[in-house]
Protein backbone atom coordinates (compact mmCIF):
# COMPACT_ATOMS: atom_id res chain seq x y z
CA UNK A 1 0.00 0.00 0.00
CA UNK A 2 0.95 4.07 -0.89
CA UNK A 3 2.40 5.87 2.01
CA UNK A 4 -0.49 8.05 1.60
CA UNK A 5 0.12 12.62 1.72
CA UNK A 6 -2.87 15.15 2.87
CA UNK A 7 -2.32 18.38 1.37
CA UNK A 8 -4.12 21.54 2.78
CA UNK A 9 -4.06 24.44 0.61
CA UNK A 10 -6.85 27.13 -0.33
CA UNK A 11 -4.62 27.28 -3.65
CA UNK A 12 -5.91 24.86 -6.15
CA UNK A 13 -2.69 25.30 -8.34
CA UNK A 14 -0.52 24.73 -5.47
CA UNK A 15 -2.41 21.34 -4.64
CA UNK A 16 -2.14 20.37 -8.04
CA UNK A 17 1.04 20.85 -8.64
CA UNK A 18 2.63 19.46 -5.23
CA UNK A 19 -0.11 16.95 -5.66
CA UNK A 20 0.92 15.74 -9.02
CA UNK A 21 4.96 15.24 -7.81
CA UNK A 22 4.04 12.85 -4.62
CA UNK A 23 1.59 11.34 -7.53
CA UNK A 24 4.80 10.46 -9.65
CA UNK A 25 6.67 8.45 -6.52
CA UNK A 26 3.78 6.64 -6.50
CA UNK A 27 1.94 8.53 -3.02
CA UNK A 28 -1.71 8.05 -2.40
CA UNK A 29 -2.65 12.24 -2.08
CA UNK A 30 -5.75 13.50 -0.90
CA UNK A 31 -6.46 17.06 -1.35
CA UNK A 32 -8.36 19.48 0.53
CA UNK A 33 -8.81 23.17 0.17
CA UNK A 34 -9.74 24.21 3.79
CA UNK A 35 -8.41 23.78 7.53
CA UNK A 36 -11.93 22.43 8.31
CA UNK A 37 -11.80 19.83 5.25
CA UNK A 38 -8.39 18.80 5.83
CA UNK A 39 -9.32 17.45 9.74
CA UNK A 40 -11.95 15.79 8.72
CA UNK A 41 -9.80 13.91 5.97
CA UNK A 42 -6.73 13.53 8.76
CA UNK A 43 -9.36 11.56 10.95
CA UNK A 44 -10.68 9.70 8.20
CA UNK A 45 -7.72 8.54 6.57
CA UNK A 46 -5.01 9.17 9.12
CA UNK A 47 -2.02 9.58 6.69
CA UNK A 48 1.66 9.42 6.84
CA UNK A 49 2.75 13.13 6.27
CA UNK A 50 0.84 16.69 6.32
CA UNK A 51 1.94 19.57 3.82
CA UNK A 52 -0.26 22.20 5.41
CA UNK A 53 0.09 25.76 4.30
CA UNK A 54 0.16 28.43 6.88
CA UNK A 55 -2.04 31.28 5.33
CA UNK A 56 -5.36 29.69 4.94
CA UNK A 57 -8.12 31.33 5.45
CA UNK A 58 -10.59 30.73 8.41
CA UNK A 59 -8.93 28.51 10.41
CA UNK A 60 -5.04 28.86 9.41
CA UNK A 61 -2.52 26.58 9.35
CA UNK A 62 -1.69 26.97 13.16
CA UNK A 63 -4.98 26.85 14.35
CA UNK A 64 -4.87 23.57 12.17
CA UNK A 65 -1.92 22.15 13.23
CA UNK A 66 -3.02 22.70 16.78
CA UNK A 67 -5.78 20.71 16.24
CA UNK A 68 -3.75 17.36 14.65
CA UNK A 69 -1.54 17.95 17.40
CA UNK A 70 -4.19 17.10 19.96
CA UNK A 71 -5.92 14.01 17.23
CA UNK A 72 -2.24 12.48 17.25
CA UNK A 73 0.84 13.24 19.86
CA UNK A 74 3.38 11.61 16.56
CA UNK A 75 2.44 15.17 14.74
CA UNK A 76 5.76 17.53 14.59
Amino acid sequence: MAASVLLIDDDVDVLRAIGNYFERFGYEVTRELSGEAGLATFDRIRPEVVILDLALPGMDGMEVLEHLRLRDASVV
